[in-house]
């Protein structure tokens, strides 16, 4: 049988790295409440610039909407005299809507004397231009999703939140019409969606038909709502009755959706609160078909008003998450990290201090250049803040391309027999887990064929310890 190191091996091997977030003084940044935060580059020099809205707090309209630049080493510099108006209640995404290689903004939320929906074009040097052409509604306390919701190659438009003129809460899908400039159009084919503010929407496709389906949390006014809706693959969306009753209908909610157990679906974790006061962080696990379960042996402590987020925080790769909030119990406010074992086991990293906060966001992306994911936080810790940390992330010692040269796994998939062996460093020992976190079997030589002859067919995970890291690899049974 012919030895090789096939391509998933290369893309799937992860080696744990360790995080260490540290705090940086002396940012520029505005603390705010009830605003977004975004790195992205908006300028294309290859770094993340800084995007900041929210309310400051004080008596009267303090809202607020500011662009910081990056040297690339995660020093910022405020731009001046940006044409965004000053915003609070906030819903703001960047995508390349023309598709000319830059990122464009849509902005929600409250200003001085209304409410505004609007798209600010981006020239490619980070100068921006009000598209004031497109016929999307004024909404506040919601939320932006810009996705190709109808698999046509172009980017359409969710907005969400309350409508001014409707005096109500809206939640409307806009198609593009691919055309440069972009003309959107209201989409009237959907059924009307639950209609919520103060919640989330997300799309993800969760059935694994190549579309996004929607999901939408909030509060409706009287109750609060979870819902879920399937795309046809034309961005009309249909209501799943029996997925959306599985969710803890949640107000004053966030929710992300991410692969947690390398299985290949999209999981969801929802975060917020029901009832008179009872907050939750709630993972549901995806069986590949949209079929959600909650997993209730997660350590998740819930919050309100505040965020989730998936991310790589050790560079190991799987999905870690962040997890803010107002908390049942004191000290009420805070910010939590979650380390994922790989196959969806989380463990709360107690170790790293980040400021609680509520109302608030979070922005997550690589300032500074080193390869890890830092993060910026807004919203209230007693007062407003903006806070910055930097995630040093070093590899415990050896680099990372050096550990996985001389590593040898193959043939995968595989039937019967699996080859594991290390060249160039000292392997302690192996570890094979179903996708439940099982164990299913332990090695302890260095150059090692697995029998796997007797497994059932399905997707484990093998875990190799070297003397200074782990590396995980996902393994295919046939």
């Amino acid at each position: 049988m012919k030895k090789e190191i096939t391509f998933l091996t290369i893309l799937c091997g992860a080696i744990v790295y360790a995080q260490s977030f540290t705090l940086i003084g002396g940012t520029p940044f505005k603390g705010t409440t009830d605003g977004s935060a975004h790195l992205v580059d908006i300028d294309g020099d290859g770094d993340l610039d800084f995007f900041n809205t929210g309310d400051q707090g004080g008596s009267g309209f303090q809202g607020i909407a500011e662009l910081f630049t990056n040297d690339g080493s995660g020093n910022f510099t405020l731009v001046a005299e940006t044409p965004f108006k000053g915003v609070e209640n906030v819903g703001s995404e960047f995508a390349d809507i023309e598709g000319d290689g830059d990122m464009d903004l849509i902005l929600t939320g409250s200003i001085s004397g209304g409410r505004i929906a609007e798209l600010w074009l981006n020239d490619g040097t980070g100068a921006f231009i009000l598209d004031a052409s497109q016929p999307f509604k004024d909404v506040s306390v919601g939320d932006v999703i810009i996705e190709d919701l109808d698999n046509d190659g172009d980017l359409d438009v969710i907005l969400s939140g309350y409508n001014t003129a409707a005096a109500a809460r809206i939640t409307e899908v806009y198609k593009n019409n691919g055309a440069n400039p972009a003309v959107f159009t209201l989409l009237t084919a959907s059924p009307a969606f639950d209609l919520a503010n103060e919640g989330d929407v997300d799309v993800a496709d969760v059935d694994g038909d190549g579309d996004l389906d929607l999901l939408i949390t909030g509060d409706t006014g009287p109750s609060e709502l979870t819902s879920l809706y399937l795309n046809d693959g034309t961005g009309v969306f249909v209501k799943d009755i029996a997925a959306s009753a599985i969710f803890t209908d949640m107000r004053d909610s966030d929710a992300d959706f991410a692969d947690v157990d390398g299985d290949g679906d999209q999981d969801l974790l929802i975060n917020g609160r029901f009832g008179t006061s009872d907050r939750v962080a709630e993972l549901y696990l995806n069986d590949g078909t949209g079929t959600f379960t909650l997993d209730a042996t997660q350590p998740f402590i819930g919050g309100n008003a505040g965020t989730v987020n998936f991310f790589d925080t050790d560079n190991d790769g799987d999905m870690d998450v962040i997890i803010s909030g107002y908390e049942n119990s004191t000290p009420k406010r805070n910010t939590r990290l979650y380390s994922n074992d790989g196959l969806g086991n989380f463990r709360e990293e107690s170790s790293e201090s980040i400021t609680g906060i509520n109302n608030a966001d979070i922005a997550i992306g690589d300032v500074d250049g080193n390869g890890t994911e830092d993060i910026i936080i807004l919203g209230y810790s007693n007062t407003r803040i903006a806070e910055m940390y930097v995630n040093s992330g070093a590899l415990l010692s050896v680099d990372r391309a050096e550990l996985l040269e001389g590593l040898e796994i193959y043939p995968n998939p595989t039937t019967e027999q699996l080859h594991v062996s290390s060249k160039e460093h000292k392997m302690v020992s192996m570890q094979l887990f179903d996708m439940l976190g099982k164990p299913v079997k332990n090695i302890k030589e260095k150059d090692s064929i697995l029998d796997l002859s007797t497994l059932p067919a399905g997707i484990y995970v093998l875990k190799m310890e070297f003397e200074t890291a782990s590396v995980v690899q996902r393994i295919i049974k046939e």
